[in-house]
């Protein structure tokens, strides 16, 4: 499984690179196809790739797309129907790749857009016109996808280890969580076994 994350930062502090490339060292087990990353002042994004399809070769990630302007990590393979996402002769037409049929998905549809899409996928979306992160999951949730936030940051990635590199100390187990997987009776689909870090729920955005 290819890893993915991102970074954002409103506070104006400019760290977002650093504390990216904080994440990716914790994740180096899965580059085993390279690695790339993308970033602007106020956000960067993340990829290191384990390929399964030929088709994850040729289309590096993340990408920028200038329209609408947005910046995408995803990980996941999109059914026939969302080609059609796209009105016909738009960028995300059928025959585009699915980086474009998701950031025509977004130009269409803006934070609605996950409803649009089929097929299993954790996607996160940079618009840096708006400065807005996004960030879904499909209903199924077979992709995972993490956040750790701050008043004025939030970082996401496909793994829990590389958010618990950003914290200074020991992180807090979330005891009610270690309690339900200890007795069997695991059933929470936000929280994780670390009270700083949260999943973002199958079929949530």
């Amino acid at each position: 499984m290819s890893w993915r994350g991102a970074v954002a930062d409103w506070s104006g502090a400019g760290r977002t690179r650093a504390t990216l490339e904080r994440m990716m060292a914790r994740s180096r087990h899965r580059a085993d196809d390279g690695d790339r990353t993308w970033w602007d002042p106020s956000c960067a994004l993340g990829h290191r790739l384990h390929a399964v399809r030929a088709e994850e070769l040729a289309e590096p990630q993340p990408r920028w797309h200038p329209e609408p302007g947005v910046a995408i990590v995803w990980d996941g393979r999109l059914d026939e129907s969302c080609d059609s996402v796209a009105r016909p002769g738009e960028r995300g037409a059928p025959g585009s790749s699915e980086s474009e049929i998701v950031a025509a998905a977004y130009a269409r549809w803006g934070t609605g857009m996950a409803r649009h899409l089929s097929g299993p996928f954790a996607l996160i979306v940079w618009d840096a016109h708006r400065r807005l992160l996004y960030a879904a999951r499909d209903a199924f949730g077979l992709r995972p996808l993490f956040l750790s936030q701050t008043r004025a940051s939030v970082a996401l990635a496909s793994e829990i280890e590389p958010l618990l590199a950003l914290e200074a100390a020991t992180p807090d187990l979330e005891d009610a969580v270690v309690l339900d997987y200890l007795t069997g009776a695991f059933h929470r689909s936000r929280e994780t076994f670390f009270r700083s870090v949260s999943r973002i729920p199958p079929g949530h955005h």
